[in-house]
């Protein structure tokens, strides 16, 4: 249960601050840059995608280990939080180019500062795709488990990391379960947000009916 408790506070957290960066990144470079130059920064913030988990987990250990973030949750959010990043930032500049800037201008040309289009027009805009990038930040932290073997410890241990040691030297068969009830958990959130999906959905088309 700790493990259980230590994975799901990170995962949370990684969400949190993946959705805050995530959502700041895709406005800053889909409404403030060229588009070269957006281009450029999008390849930029997708770059820990391109390197293979058990790489990007050795080289975390290594420069970890030397200013002692490992075996610390601090150590595992921040590596966490490094390869969560690139999902969010995606799906919300994703939602934010199919949005008219037309409407900002039009909010704008009301006397609406940046404050109130962000937190008015933009962000009730993009909700569902704050909140489908903040499902799968909260997946790949949970499930992560390369990164978890490398640098959970004695003191911080999440649950992937205590499923490779059951699986590896114990003969535990409540490893199983685990799995089971992981997997339980995933396809009930994913069946919550399709059916909330569905729910705004309908008065939209039965509008336009």
């Amino acid at each position: 249960m700790r493990p259980l408790a230590i994975s799901l506070g990170i995962a949370l957290a990684v969400a949190t601050v993946t959705v805050l960066l995530g959502t700041l990144s895709a406005l800053g470079i889909e409404r403030g840059l060229s588009a070269r130059a957006a281009t450029v920064a999008n390849l930029v913030l997708m770059l820990p995608l391109l390197f293979p988990t058990v790489v990007a987990a050795a080289a975390f250990y290594i420069a970890f280990a030397e200013i002692r973030l490992t075996d610390s949750v601090l150590g595992i959010l921040l590596a966490h939080v490094t390869i969560a990043l690139p999902f969010v930032h995606a799906i919300v500049a994703a939602n934010l180019r199919t949005l008219n800037p037309s409407f900002e201008r039009a909010a704008a040309s009301l006397g609406a500062g940046t404050w109130a289009q962000l937190r008015r027009i933009l962000l009730p805009l993009l909700a569902n795709g704050i909140a489908v990038g903040a499902f799968f930040a909260f997946l790949t932290s949970f499930d992560e488990a390369s990164i978890s073997v490398f640098l959970s410890g004695i003191h911080v241990k999440t649950l992937p990391r205590r499923m490779y040691e059951a699986l590896s030297v114990e003969s535990d068969p409540t490893i199983g379960v685990i799995a089971v009830l992981s997997m339980t958990v995933a396809l009930i959130l994913i069946t919550i947000h399709a059916a909330i999906r569905r729910r705004r959905r309908a008065p939209r088309e039965s509008a336009h009916d």
